[in-house]
């Protein structure tokens, strides 16, 4: 889904939080440093900067150096951030292991921070980012366009719905656990809920039938 340009402060901050300064973006990016700093300060810059500066790996070792520095953590603490990034490193691997793939911005190079796996006319997406959504979230994506979000990773049981049953399976599962659609999910705009200014609903009719809008809306009702 697009959102708003980040505003040259915002688009600074995210780079910054992330361990990054100009210098090394523009080393990264490869690019110079006025390049750098023309993007930054440009609020109309294209989508894919704010997608590419959004993507970035975090730092781990400054951002753990600078929590120490800041908040004076204890052994156990600093324990309890390694170990949150093992975690990490466990999940991809999981991820991975479904047959689900990441891509990256074409122009910079820098990997999106979803995952994915298509089953044709829908696909599963899994993003472990918190900043846009609030916390890690799973999408069935259908066709490109419309998004069924569940707040959480969902992506294994999704992944074997979609093999076992196709999109069956997924609004099934979808309307099992509709207590936990995110707020950003458009299945009420699919649906015919709520107002669909971006006219998803003929979307979804062709990919998941009348029935299961049907379903989806009075699971909501």
């Amino acid at each position: 889904m697009a959102g708003e340009r980040l505003t040259p402060e915002a688009f600074k901050a995210v780079f910054k939080q992330r361990g990054w300064t100009g210098k090394s973006l523009a080393a990264r990016w490869e690019v110079t440093e006025a390049w750098v700093s023309k993007v930054v300060n440009n609020p109309q810059r294209a989508a894919h900067w704010d997608d590419a500066v959004r993507g970035l790996p975090i730092k781990e070792n400054r951002i753990i150096v600078n929590l120490a520095l800041a908040s004076e953590l204890t052994i156990v603490q600093y324990s309890s951030i390694e170990t949150h990034h093992r975690g990490n490193a466990m999940r991809t691997s999981t991820l991975q292991s479904l047959g689900m793939t990441g891509s990256a911005c074409p122009v910079t190079n820098v990997r999106a921070p979803n995952v994915s796996r298509s089953f044709g006319d829908f696909s599963i997406s899994y993003c472990g980012r918190s900043s846009d959504y609030g916390c890690d979230t799973t999408a069935i994506v259908l066709d490109g366009r419309v998004f069924l979000i569940l707040n959480g990773n969902h992506a294994e049981q999704l992944c074997i719905a979609a093999s076992e049953e196709g999109i069956q399976g997924c609004v099934d599962y979808f309307v099992d656990n509709i207590d936990q659609a995110n707020g950003h999910s458009e299945h009420l705009m699919a649906t015919g809920v709520v107002s669909d200014p971006f006219e998803l609903l003929g979307t979804a009719l062709r990919v998941m039938g009348q029935s299961n809008i049907d379903r989806i809306a009075q699971a909501v009702a």
